[in-house]
């Protein structure tokens, strides 16, 4: 069995490509690029039609049937193909005999889970989103300090201007918890309009703040009189533009018209730090009120920080002076400012991570003073109270909490209330305290404060789903990947299971951005288990389960190292008889379609079947989508040699070759998707299937990326995955 790719070194090699290898070009054309043919090819029945552009690009002769998918003038029509083709998948995994008992169960499991996130303290309130056993959205509560909580939120009893769901994608009360922003999305997609609530009566203000990204929640100025709102261009001006380009920040003063709220921040504003149009601006008012940060990012770890007074921020005709603290050649990842001083997690010079200090006054990392050193853990983040700084580390897959005293300048371990994951660490920056939420592969989520002692306290939050679990066991192990490195694998599995290489397994994987796939707790995983299925998660080179250097192993040129981890992966579940080739399936969503998509291509001889939901797919296209040019600090640029060169070689789309049998994929898609444009699934689905693959597409009308999706759209696509996998692998009670 093969344990090495040898893709990466055909893709950039100086030859031309044959005229029968399928391929696509890059936007805009460049000088590099010459367009040879179009022509339009009558397609299969009930295929998309074929509109062929062939274009030679540094050397690689490139053929793409499907590049008018691309376009939004032809946003129906792919839309109309695909949902054709959703309803046919439909069709086929309703034929699937113990699919409704299958589902059945999995929605037992995935809303038996009562459960609270995103959690926020302003004073003596606690706000978090909460999720009930059986609920379909969540609502936002605010809780007060003798445990009572109240709704404050109900999405479910609001519906869209098109019949659509809605749902909240984020929220942020001010300072003092009297108002809380919030932001309203419909069907599953991610363009929100603003909403402030009073905390105190539950009254819906008049003020609307249209079209907000669901990951920017406003932030309030200290006095609570309004708030900073990254706002992105307004729908009648995009003329086809990208929406996520060019956004500004603008400051909304409570019920005053948000046509009349004023640019503070961002692209192509005098006297202010200069924006490429894919930056994301953002302003932060520190608590105390003498400071605002601004920072400018992006679909990467680092970020540039700004700094200027809030006084001169808050006086009209006044110009603030906007100081830099740092920028992109910093690698700051997260900070946490306390009175005139800023805390950075910094990845310069190191892998793990040390926290710098430095004045906001006169910001100098150059000169900044090293708080807390590189060490053999990972620093994932900081968080700041009144008087500590706590610090998060990565201790071989499992969290450690430390802090630092801003008084006595010294660090000091937390005993955390068991061995897990902390996925939220919340503070106060005006008083001490803490609240953090914790999990693991086989632990479900609990909420924890951390009293003035240093004690943690269970915050009864939600109640426990009572999944019997300790029948089932996460192995945690590294194995050897092509070139020696060894890779973490995560081994999710019954107590009792034998290795015979007969049990149905599962491969997950994402590698990029340096996103960790940490321990969490997925009841829908037990509806696999429970039947003596495994289901694994390759740590790959691209992610941040190992440090910076971790992500960079994995990147651009290197991206081959962690597709082949996956591989090795997978032939380690084989070869230690966990599974084998006709049990074995991959999946991926998002980011993860480039390394699930090309394993798949790659090494079709290794999976039973495949699932990618919303992926990346033919990522030398990427800038023809929305959302494309933030997504170009991880992948490149497509408009040099070397760059397409690097995107050629990972694009899955590109890679399907005739005369190759590939295992049956699945993709799946929502036609609200403002993350990754529905026609990647849509060009990859085609290829396949002119080339003789057996493609399922399955297609939801009223989702997005997955972020606003309803609990039930979402186990009911754990399901159909499920079904997918074990009829494909011939499973007796999954043939038709």
């Amino acid at each position: 069995m093969r344990t090495t790719i040898v893709f990466f070194a055909l893709a950039t090699s100086a030859c031309a490509q044959s005229s029968t290898t399928t391929t696509t070009s890059v936007v805009p054309p460049h000088k590099a690029v010459a367009t040879r043919v179009n022509r339009v090819e009558a397609p299969p029945q009930n295929e998309p039609r074929r509109e062929v552009v062939e274009e030679d690009v540094f050397g690689f002769h490139l053929v793409d049937p499907y590049r008018w998918m691309e376009k939004k003038e032809n946003v129906d029509e792919v839309s109309r193909w695909l949902l054709r083709e959703g309803h046919d998948t439909r069709t086929r995994l309703d034929a699937i005999p113990a699919l409704p008992k299958l589902r059945e169960r999995v929605r037992e499991l995935g809303m038996a889970q009562a459960f609270a996130t995103d959690i926020a303290v302003a004073g003596d309130l606690l706000f978090y989103f909460k999720t009930e056993k059986g609920g379909d959205l969540r609502t936002l509560i605010v809780r007060s300090n003798d445990g009572r909580e109240r709704v404050l939120v109900d999405p479910a009893a609001m519906m869209g201007p098109n019949g659509k769901h809605v749902s909240i994608d984020h929220f942020q009360p001010s300072a003092d918890g009297k108002w809380v922003a919030f932001g309203l999305a419909e069907g599953g997609g991610e363009i929100a309009n603003e909403r402030i609530v009073e905390t105190k009566t539950g009254r819906l203000l008049p003020d609307v703040l249209p079209r907000i990204w669901g990951e920017f929640q406003p932030q309030w100025r200290t006095d609570g009189a309004g708030l900073y709102y990254t706002a992105m261009v307004p729908a009648a001006e995009l003329e086809g533009a990208d929406p996520m380009q060019n956004m500004r920040v603008r400051y909304h003063r409570l019920g005053e018209s948000s046509e009349s709220d004023a640019l503070v921040f961002g692209r192509a504003l005098d006297g202010g730090p200069q924006f490429e149009p894919q930056e994301f601006p953002k302003l932060n008012a520190i608590a105390g009120g003498k400071w605002v940060l601004g920072t400018a990012g992006g679909a990467r770890l680092e970020h540039r920080i700004f700094v200027a007074s809030a006084k001169d921020l808050s006086t009209p005709g006044r110009k603030p002076t906007w100081k830099t603290i740092a920028d992109y050649k910093d690698h700051v990842e997260g900070s946490a400012p306390h009175g005139d001083d800023i805390y950075v997690l910094s990845s310069k010079d190191t892998s793990n991570r040390r926290i710098l200090r430095t004045s906001l006054k006169s910001p100098n990392l150059a000169n900044a003073i090293v708080i807390v050193p590189e060490s053999e853990d990972v620093i994932e983040r900081i968080a700041a109270d009144a008087k500590f700084l706590y610090v998060h580390r990565s201790h071989q897959g499992r969290s450690r909490l430390q802090r630092f005293s801003f008084v006595k300048g010294t660090l000091e371990e937390l005993k955390l209330p068991f061995e897990g994951w902390i996925d939220e660490l919340k503070t106060d920056p005006t008083r001490e305290g803490l609240t953090l939420t914790m999990q693991g592969w086989t632990e479900e989520n609990r909420y924890f404060s951390l009293t003035t002692g240093g004690v943690f306290k269970e915050l009864a939050l939600t109640e426990p789903s009572n999944i019997a679990v300790s029948g089932f066991v996460a192995e945690e192990i590294e194995i050897k990947s092509a070139d020696g490195t060894m890779v973490p694998l995560t081994i999710m599995r019954r107590q009792d299971l034998s290795k015979d290489g007969s049990h149905p397994t599962i491969l997950d994987g994402y590698g990029a951005y340096g996103y960790s796939l940490t321990p969490v707790f997925r009841p829908n995983r037990f509806a696999w288990l429970e039947r003596g299925g495994i289901y694994a998660i390759a740590h790959v080179r691209g992610g941040g389960e190992k440090g910076d250097a971790w992500r960079i192993g994995g990147k651009g040129t290197n991206k081959a190292n962690g597709i082949q981890d996956f591989v090795a992966c997978g032939e380690y579940l084989v070869r230690e008889k966990y599974t084998s080739p006709a049990r074995l399936a991959a999946t991926g969503r998002s980011f993860g379609g480039i390394l699930v998509g090309r394993a798949l291509t790659e090494r079709p001889d290794l999976f039973a079947a495949g699932e990618i939901s919303v992926g990346e797919l033919n990522p030398v296209r990427f800038l023809a989508g929305d959302n494309g040019a933030n997504q170009m600090a991880e992948l490149g640029s497509p408009d040099t040699e070397s760059g397409f060169r690097t995107l050629l070689a990972m694009d899955a789309f590109h890679n399907v070759r005739a005369g190759v049998k590939y295992p049956p994929i699945m993709l799946e898609t929502g036609l609200n998707d403002g993350r990754v444009p529905p026609w990647m699934s849509a060009k990859f689905g085609a290829q396949l299937r002119a080339n003789g693959g057996n493609v399922w597409m399955r297609v939801e009308r009223d989702e997005g990326h997955g972020v606003g999706s309803m609990r039930r759209q979402r186990f009911d696509l754990y399901a159909d995955i499920y079904a997918f996998f074990l009829h494909q692998m011939g499973d007796p009670d999954f043939r038709h």
